[in-house]
């Protein structure tokens, strides 16, 4: 059936391409990302713990599509949400 809502259910650690309304926690390093404002996740090249911000020195493959914050977590954390 087309048009019905599609459930993630990827156990990748190394997945790059979520859904359009999947949320993340992004490590920011201690930088602020102003709610709505897009942001660059990637995957961490150092573990498969954390997504980081890019131009982290540990960050790797950047995240497709477009990510916006939804507010920081605390001072190293912003949550971002897939929207386009």
């Amino acid at each position: 059936m087309s048009g019905l809502a599609q459930v993630y259910t990827g156990s990748n650690a190394n997945e790059t391409n979520y859904p359009i309304g999947y949320t993340i926690a992004m490590f920011t390093a201690g930088s602020s990302v102003n709610r709505n404002a897009t942001a660059s996740p990637c995957l961490s090249s150092a573990d498969s713990l954390y997504f980081r911000e890019v131009g982290d020195a540990n960050a790797g493959t950047a995240l497709s599509g477009t990510w916006r914050s939804r507010g920081m977590i605390s001072s190293d954390y912003a949550l971002m949400e897939r929207v386009l």
